[in-house]
C-alpha cells in the first residue's frame, strides 16, 4: 500500500479517521493525501473559507514534521464531499480511502444521505470506515 487517501472531517469520527490513516501511512511508509472539499451552492461566494484551509496546511505540516509523507488537496464548489473525494482517489491512484462514519437513524440516512455510505459505495479502491469511540459506553462501563 504506497497512498492512502483521508476525507479530512472536523468531527470527532473524522479525528479518529486522521488518526487511524496517520497510523497505516506510518505502518505502511505510504503517502498520506488529505482531501478537503468545501460545498458549496451555486449561488455562494467561490470565496475559500480561509480557516478550513489554513487547518489543513496545518496538518499537511505537522504530519510532514512527524516523518510522514503527506499532501493536502483542497477543493471548493457545488459537486458533493463524496464526489470530490472519489475523483481525488482515482486522480491520486489511492489503494485505500479513510473516512469517518458515525451512526445514524434509517430516516437521517433516507433523507440526508451519508459522505461516507456514498464513498464506501462507489469507490474503486478499498475504504475503511472508522468510527469514533462511544464515550457513552466507555464512561459507563
Amino acid at each position: 500500500m504506497d497512498k492512502i487517501l483521508l476525507n479530512v472531517a472536523s468531527t470527532l469520527e473524522g479525528e479518529a479517521a486522521r488518526l487511524t490513516a496517520v497510523e497505516l501511512a506510518k505502518k505502511e511508509d505510504a503517502t498520506l493525501y488529505l482531501v478537503r472539499h468545501v460545498q458549496v451552492s451555486a449561488q455562494d461566494s467561490a470565496d475559500e473559507p480561509r480557516p478550513a484551509r489554513e487547518e489543513l496546511k496545518a496538518l499537511e505540516a505537522r504530519l510532514r514534521e512527524d516523518g510522514v509523507a503527506a499532501e493536502a488537496r483542497w477543493s471548493v464548489g457545488v459537486r458533493s464531499v463524496a464526489s470530490a473525494v472519489l475523483a481525488a482517489a482515482q486522480a491520486v491512484d489511492a489503494d485505500l480511502i479513510v473516512v469517518g462514519i458515525r451512526r445514524r437513524s434509517p430516516v437521517g440516512k433516507a433523507v440526508l444521505g451519508s459522505t461516507s455510505q456514498e464513498v464506501i459505495l462507489k469507490a474503486d479502491c478499498p475504504v475503511l470506515a472508522v468510527k469514533a469511540a462511544d464515550e457513552t459506553r466507555s464512561s459507563s462501563a
